[in-house]
């Protein structure tokens, strides 16, 4: 069986994996974004990464009269450490090892949660033009809250907890600016069609997230 080739970690397919585990998994071309790769080159990385179990795949998968569903690409324990032992990241940076199903191949969802991180690679990437602001946590609502199964972005839009009351916002992320020490608080939605949030909803429930932080004032 021929040797796998040699495989050369950069600073920017370093940081590809860096996004990797940050948002659970990417495309070949949100990968090519966050490490300034062409399509083709970002491919290639991948497949020699693969090559290495340094990350795996899903999707790929035929569905009849549509052609094939993109490759999607997760980290394995391999990719994971290589990230703490090759590049500059600490654990603090990289967040603890998630498990990845090696069953799943494709979901309905899964069309959606790729859009909604192409929004959050637009983020990253006109935040890396201004050295002023900066991503201190994003939340994702395909993630769950630790040992329960609420959502990571789950929210209330008044004080009493109950479904009625209940978002879930696609996305939600927080912004400092770093030379006043101003936060703010921001949803992210993204839909197929016409939002079944009204406006005045999401904004009850962005004013009372921001409520319940002192820091959470407007940037």
């Amino acid at each position: 069986m021929p040797r796998p080739p040699g495989l050369t970690l950069t600073e920017a397919t370093l940081r590809g994996l860096f996004f990797i585990a940050r948002y659970r998994f990417l495309t070949i071309g949100q990968f090519a974004k966050i490490t300034n790769y062409s399509n083709y080159h970002a491919g290639e990385i991948l497949r020699k990464l693969e090559s290495r179990n340094a990350v795996g795949f899903f999707g790929y998968s035929t569905i009849p009269g549509l052609g094939r569903t993109p490759k999607v690409y997760y980290l394995p324990k391999r990719g994971w450490e290589y990230l703490l032992t090759e590049g500059e990241y600490t654990q603090e940076d990289v967040g603890a090892f998630v498990e990845v199903s090696k069953e799943l191949t494709w979901t309905p969802q899964m069309y959606h949660r790729l859009r909604l991180l192409d929004l959050f690679i637009a983020l990253e990437l006109q935040l890396a033009l201004r050295s002023h602001l900066a991503l201190v946590k994003t939340f994702l609502e395909y993630r769950r809250i630790k040992g329960s199964h609420e959502r990571e972005t789950t929210d209330y839009v008044v004080d009493q907890e109950t479904p009625e009351n209940r978002i879930v916002p696609d996305g939600v992320f927080v912004l400092e600016n770093t030379q006043t020490g101003r936060r703010g608080l921001f949803f992210l939605e993204w839909t197929w069609a016409p939002s079944a949030l009204s406006r005045r909803e999401a904004l009850t429930g962005g004013q009372r997230c921001m409520a319940n932080s002192s820091s959470m004032t407007g940037i």
